[in-house]
């Protein structure tokens, strides 16, 4: 096993999933969003685990996840949230695969794919009603659109749902602006005498604030991996999720420097005084961010290790002066829910970004590694 891997928690995956169950209404249903490799933590076996604990749809960005999820046993149903172009649309046909569909040409193309491979192709209509990235945005498109499922022999719509632009800023009026246009959509497929079994607009954010309460199905993504959508939404919903994994290594190398001697790339970081660093195989590379350096501290044996220098590819070093007991072996965490260390808030907010983009960004050669471990 590699040094540095990133330690899942199921105990904490299946807390938060059971803490959004709290919310919603008995009869709804939980759709974990899995896209980007679960957001970082392993797509195929956060998927397993989230059905395993409550959830009962997956959600993927694109076919090809989709197709992963199929190839590795999983029958959920699984909806594929982005658009897909005609090579992807016969991958979804395939495996059996929910698409989102916004476009009359595409659901004939659609259908004239099924009917080849004499399966139904499984749909989910999309409404855009503020995100304004995919979606139906024209009524009278939504009533043509309509039409044309009605006359697919092939398509079977069984689902509708639109997505929130601004649901994760508490004090923003946008989202109800945005149901009040949804349910003008659902109205008019009512009086064209179209219902849907599935209809669902809350995303994490919408489901903490308390929103569409009286649809039936939520899509869940950051929240089941322990994160808020935003900052302000944790102290407004008593920050019950707890983050699921933690970043970690082991040290490779300890050496001992003198005052004058430079650390790393560019040589940015010079010491002032006798010095005992240690080397850690992980970098840029794995994942960790390279605006880190020379700001950021990992956690060994209980105390804040300062990086030192620029983080290289595959490795960095960090101050271990202060802390005699730290050894070639010991562990170092990176980030995690642990005492002194960053989680991925912190470290978004170092780099300029959001905690999606710290945990979508580790790579694929961190190993996962899942563990119960009761709180």
């Amino acid at each position: 096993m590699r040094s540095t891997r990133l330690i899942v928690n199921r105990s904490r995956l299946k807390h938060n999933i059971f803490e959004f169950k709290a919310m919603i209404s008995p009869n709804a249903d939980i759709m974990a969003v899995v896209k980007a490799n679960a957001y970082g933590h392993g797509m195929v076996e956060i998927a397993r685990l989230s059905l395993e604990y409550g959830a009962s749809w997956l959600g993927v960005a694109t076919p090809e996840e989709g197709a992963l999820l199929r190839n590795n046993g999983i029958t959920a149903p699984i909806l594929v949230l982005g658009a897909a172009n005609d090579d992807e649309l016969g991958i979804c046909v395939k495996h059996g695969l929910h698409q989102a569909i916004f476009d009359v040409d595409q659901a004939v193309e659609l259908n004239n794919i099924a009917r080849e491979m004499g399966k139904t192709a499984l749909v989910h209509v999309k409404v855009n009603t503020g995100m304004n990235r995919i979606g139906i945005s024209n009524k009278e498109c939504f009533v043509e659109l309509l039409k044309v499922l009605s006359e697919c022999e092939s398509i079977c719509a069984d689902g509708i749902f639109t997505h929130f632009a601004c649901a994760d800023d508490i004090n923003d009026t946008r989202t109800e602006k945005q149901i009040e246009l949804f349910e003008e959509y659902l109205a008019i497929a009512k009086q064209m005498g179209k219902s849907f079994y599935h209809v669902h607009a809350c995303n994490t954010a919408g489901t903490l604030r308390g929103l569409c309460k009286n649809y039936d199905m939520v899509r869940l993504g950051i929240g089941i991996y322990g994160y808020y959508p935003s900052l302000d939404m944790k102290p407004a919903c008593n920050g019950k999720l707890l983050p699921i994994a933690r970043l970690v290594t082991n040290i490779s190398a300890i050496n001992g420097i003198s005052k004058g001697d430079a650390i790393s790339y560019g040589g940015i970081f010079v010491a002032d005084g006798d010095m005992r660093v240690a080397t850690l195989p992980v970098g840029y590379a794995d994942g960790y961010d390279r605006k880190l350096s020379d700001v950021g501290h990992v956690v060994i044996c209980g105390k804040k290790a300062r990086i030192l220098g620029r983080i290289c590819m595959d490795q960095m070093m960090v101050d271990v002066t202060d802390i005699p007991e730290a050894v070639v072996g010991s562990e170092a965490v990176l980030m995690g829910d642990v005492c002194g260390c960053f989680d991925a808030d912190d470290i978004a907010e170092i780099c300029g970004t959001i905690s999606y983009e710290v945990l979508t960004s580790l790579s694929r050669r961190v190993e996962r590694v899942y563990v119960t471990e009761e709180e």
